[in-house]
C-alpha cells in the first residue's frame, strides 16, 4: 500500500484546473475524486506522479446520491 505522507487537497470539481494543476500549483498532493473507489484514492502530487492509497477492506460507501463516505468501523458490532 502506497501512503501520501503530506495532507492531501481535495480536488475542486468546479475549477478549471486538473488534479495535477492544482497540486503543482499548491505544492500539496492533491485527491483525483472522480477516481475514488470503496477501497482506493488516487493523488496528483506536484512533481507530476500519482500515488494510489489502496485498502484491502471498504473504506468508504456510496449513499443514494452518489456521495462518497467514509466508513465508520469503530463502532462495537451487535
Amino acid at each position: 500500500m502506497a501512503l501520501v505522507n503530506a495532507p492531501a487537497v481535495h480536488a475542486d470539481t468546479s475549477a478549471s484546473e486538473t488534479p495535477s494543476e492544482q497540486a503543482a500549483a499548491s505544492g500539496e498532493p492533491v485527491e483525483v475524486t472522480a477516481e475514488r473507489t470503496e477501497y482506493t484514492q488516487t493523488f496528483a502530487n506536484p512533481d507530476g506522479t500519482y500515488t494510489l492509497k489502496q485498502a484491502t477492506s471498504p473504506q468508504r460507501a456510496k449513499d443514494a446520491s452518489g456521495t462518497w463516505h467514509d466508513i465508520d468501523d469503530t463502532r462495537p458490532q451487535v
